[in-house]
Formats: C-alpha cells, sequence, structure tokens
C-alpha cells in the first residue's frame, strides 16, 4: 500500500441525479500529521471512512470513543457532534461520503458501538477506500456507479466486522436468540422463552436486541413466520390455514392479517404471482 509523505484532498462533483439514488463521495484524500491535529466539529454534511495506515489517533462518534490504530478501519457519524484527531504521528486515507442510507448505517452502527474494526482486510481496503484516493489523484475515471459499489461494500465490511465490545457477551446471546427463534418459530414462543435463550432479562433482551438486529424481537418472530410462510405458498398446496398453523399461527385469520401488514398482499394473492 503506497504510503504518502504528506496530506493531500481531492474533491469531486456530485451528480444532482445520483446524489438520493447511490452513495457518492465530494472528498476524499491522506491525512499525514505529526501531532497535534483535532476535529471537533457539531456536524458535518458528509460522512467519514478513514483506514488508519501508520500511527495511532482517537475519534468519537454518536458518543462512542473510539481507539484508532494501524490497520483499523472507523465509521464516523458527522451528522452528530464527532472529534477525531491525534496527538502523534498519524498517517490515514479517507472518504466523506453521503447519499443512499448512509443515515442509518450510521446510526446503526452508533446504536450498536460497532464503529471500528480493528486489524481490517487490507486487501479489500485497497479495492475500495484506497482505490477512491488514488483514482482521484491519478485521475482516473470511476463511475458514480462504481464509487457507490466500494463505499456500500466498506459500510457493509463494518457493521459485519466491527466488534462492538461495549456489549461484552451480547453478541453470543443475540445470536443465540437468533438461533433459537429459528428453531422454535412454529410454537406458541414468549417474550420470556427467547430471552432465556440469551441469558438476558426480557427487558434488556428487548433493547439490545434491536440494536444489534434491526427489529423487536416480537418482529423478528414475525418476519420469520412469514418468510417460511411464503416458501410454503409457493412450493407446496398446502391450505392457508395448514401453514398458518405450520408457522406458529395461533389462527388462520391472525395469519393472514399479518401476512398482508409484512407484503402487502394476502397469502392467496402471493400463491398467484409468478415469481
Amino acid at each position: 500500500m503506497w504510503i504518502a509523505e504528506k496530506s493531500e484532498v481531492f474533491f469531486d462533483t456530485v451528480n444532482p441525479s445520483d446524489a438520493n439514488m447511490l452513495f457518492h463521495s465530494s472528498l476524499c484524500g491522506v491525512q499525514v500529521t505529526h501531532g497535534g491535529y483535532h476535529i471537533d466539529r457539531s456536524r458535518y454534511d458528509w460522512n467519514l471512512l478513514l483506514y488508519v495506515v501508520e500511527g495511532r489517533g482517537y475519534a468519537e462518534s454518536g458518543g462512542n470513543k473510539l481507539e484508532l490504530k494501524k490497520g483499523c478501519l472507523a465509521l464516523i457519524n458527522c451528522s452528530r457532534p464527532h472529534i477525531y484527531g491525534s496527538d502523534e504521528y498519524f498517517n490515514f486515507y479517507w472518504v466523506h461520503f453521503n447519499g443512499a442510507s448512509s443515515q442509518d448505517i450510521c446510526r446503526f452502527a452508533d446504536l450498536r458501538q460497532a464503529n471500528v474494526v480493528q486489524d481490517a482486510d487490507v486487501d479489500m481496503v485497497e479495492k475500495n477506500l484506497v482505490d477512491i484516493v488514488m483514482c482521484r489523484k491519478n485521475g482516473t475515471a470511476l463511475t458514480n456507479a462504481d464509487i457507490s459499489v466500494k463505499i456500500h461494500t466498506m459500510l457493509c465490511y463494518v457493521l459485519d466486522n466491527a466488534s462492538g465490545l461495549a456489549y461484552g457477551h451480547t453478541d453470543d446471546g443475540i445470536s443465540n436468540a437468533v438461533k433459537f427463534i429459528a428453531a422454535n418459530y412454529d410454537k406458541p414462543i414468549s417474550l420470556e422463552d427467547i430471552a432465556d435463550s440469551a441469558s438476558l432479562s426480557p427487558f434488556h433482551f428487548s433493547r439490545v436486541f434491536k440494536q444489534f438486529v434491526g427489529f423487536s424481537p416480537h418482529e423478528y418472530l414475525i418476519k420469520v413466520r412469514i418468510n417460511e410462510a411464503q416458501r410454503l405458498l409457493k412450493t407446496t398446496d398446502m391450505q392457508i390455514k395448514e401453514i398458518a398453523f405450520k408457522t406458529g399461527f395461533s389462527s388462520e385469520s391472525g395469519f393472514v392479517t399479518s401476512f398482508k401488514n409484512n407484503t402487502g398482499m394476502s397469502p392467496t394473492t402471493f400463491r398467484k404471482q409468478i415469481i
């Protein structure tokens, strides 16, 4: 990986027609500092992805204090008060980005306290973040779609691999709960049953589960049941009532109502649709 000897910044004009559909970057670059570098803003319109090549720094995103070490990839939510900098030598690639679901992803990362991947995959970083910067530096054209794919790849990588250290053992608990739901969705399971599988109290479990999964436990259970019902509707000749009970619903009417609320159509209409 190219290690810069000086700071450089590169600008790009975003096509308004792509601004909402795609992830995009208006500026990117490489920062080389020798201490005394400190950014403290109440808000900035462009969120930040950065990769530390050498040195050590610090950051704060969504109230989460982050340690930035060599080899880490960090996501900083700039729509809220944020800080980043270093008191020593610090060399990092960076991309300010926005568009598509940027804000939702940044808020989700803040909630999970999952903003940093330590020892990030160097090949992934070079093919995406570093490539955006180097193409701008060398005048090599990247399409808006190319840039969007690269940013999206990095955001997914952070969400999949960031440690979320503040939750400690909770990751395993939530994973156990998801497995419990997958194995028991066809039974009349309660919130207490699911929370027990995660070894957490129902109140704490409900709050943490939504932060990690994006749905409440009940919403996720219904989602799993509806997904299985869709499969049965398309691959079997089972009656609607049979499918309702086989996927854990206590009545056919309750199943039909839930199916409509989640898919926008009745089970019968869904079954007739050509995939």
